[in-house]
């Protein structure tokens, strides 16, 4: 890896992977202890200003190590050995062990090429070639690397910097179930380079705060849905803007918890929810307006007459399943209960089991219809929930009883 900075100083660095050959050939890397080696001299590719080799072809060669069977008679790797059967049980089958050196080879097209480009390697051996103008030179390792690696090594990871990222989160990118979204964010990255080709840092944080998201919640189907919807924010086109808020609040956690702008019930939004509005800037928009319609609808319920007791009562109830079926309707029930859980987090008692019952029953709800669907239609629908039972309250006994009751 050869990595230019702006003032003409650069650094260079080898991974390499581990791996073994068993008695099958089957080669089986090592992922998960790569190693990596900073050069200080022009060992793996020598900086000429702004030319750039062409690359022509690869070159692949093997150091291999043998390691004799750990029973009595030490039979070779290749023998039959009776290592696992009675007469030797503790003994350890001999082995293969391979270590790589793969190579990029350039057309140098430089002018006065007579400097030496040397291989980059994945084990002890390296190599050499002089170059003269059009002639092939061994240039800069060529790794394929894998997206987890990608992503790690775009976070910093794999230069211990320190991003912040518990080893669950390093686990989480690790993961081959999660290769899809790792790829996602690996091409945001890239599609948000500056002009100079640097990771802005505001982007960084924001592919952080999705991986973690990520993993505390599972909620691994969100991160395409945050990742398009930033797609399509620019300065002139925004979610907020109507609302006069700042461009780029979402990055703004001054913003949003002190703003008294994404206040739910008149409470500041916790910390999960303060990330949760970063991510999903557009929805947290709507999520907002929706929490203050059903607030709206349940005291006007409560006006008329048609239900009691707006504070964990039948008319909290409706409250909180209407709001949850409103966001469901309009960008999922995924984010939805995202959001809900969010505003419940590290909250215990029964009034808290009440809310996310429904919670979760008006995301029930809220999936039979989208977001072209009319409030009122689905504030019927909930209220028809309330008066079958479908949802829960507390009554003056403190206890919580369905809300037909």
């Amino acid at each position: 890896m050869f990595i230019r900075f702006n003032d003409t100083t650069y650094k260079q660095y080898i991974i390499g992977y581990p791996y073994t050959i068993d008695n099958e050939n089957n080669i089986n890397y090592d992922y998960s202890n790569s190693q990596i080696s900073e050069f200080n001299d022009d060992s793996l590719v020598l900086s000429r200003g702004s030319c750039v080799p062409e690359f022509v072809d690869t070159q692949t060669t093997y150091t291999c190590f043998y390691t004799n069977c750990s029973g009595a008679a030490h039979h070779p790797y290749g023998v039959e050995c009776p290592c696992g059967e009675s007469e030797d049980t503790n003994c350890i089958p001999a082995s293969l062990q391979c270590e790589s050196t793969t190579i990029s080879i350039f057309e140098d097209n430089c002018s006065g090429g007579n400097g030496n480009n040397s291989s980059g390697t994945t084990g002890p051996s390296t190599g050499s070639n002089g170059g003269g103008n059009g002639s092939p030179v061994l240039g800069v390792p060529l790794f394929t690397l894998r997206i987890n690696v990608q992503l790690k090594q775009k976070l910093s990871l794999g230069f211990g910097s320190g991003t912040g990222l518990t080893q669950n989160e390093i686990d989480w990118i690790d993961n081959p179930n999660n290769l899809l979204d790792v790829e996602s964010l690996n091409n945001y990255l890239e599609d948000n380079k500056d002009e100079d080709g640097y990771y802005p840092q505001e982007i960084l944080d924001f592919v952080l705060k999705l991986i973690k998201l990520a993993d505390i919640g599972n909620n691994n189907n969100l991160i395409e849905l945050s990742l398009d919807s930033m797609r399509l924010i620019d300065e002139n086109n925004y979610p907020g803007m109507n609302d006069s808020f700042p461009f780029g609040w979402w990055n703004d956690n001054e913003f949003i918890i002190n703003s008294g702008n994404l206040n739910i019930d008149e409470q500041t939004p916790n910390a999960i929810e303060a990330a949760l509005f970063a991510l999903y800037p557009d929805q947290a928009i709507l999520h907002i307006q929706n929490s203050i319609t059903a607030l709206n609808k349940a005291e006007e319920l409560v006006t008329n007459e048609t239900l009691t007791g707006i504070e964990d009562g039948k008319a909290d109830a409706f409250r909180h399943a209407y709001w949850n079926a409103l966001g469901t309707a309009e960008f999922g029930s995924d984010l939805m209960k995202a959001f809900a859980d969010a505003h419940e987090w590290g909250e215990t008692g029964l009034a808290v089991t009440m809310d996310f019952h429904n919670n979760h029953k008006g995301r029930i709800i809220g999936g039979n219809y989208n977001d072209f669907t009319s409030d009122s239609v689905i504030s019927t629908a909930i209220l028809q929930s309330v008066y079958t039972g479908n949802l829960k309250y507390i009554n003056n006994a403190g206890q919580l009883v369905r809300t037909n009751l």
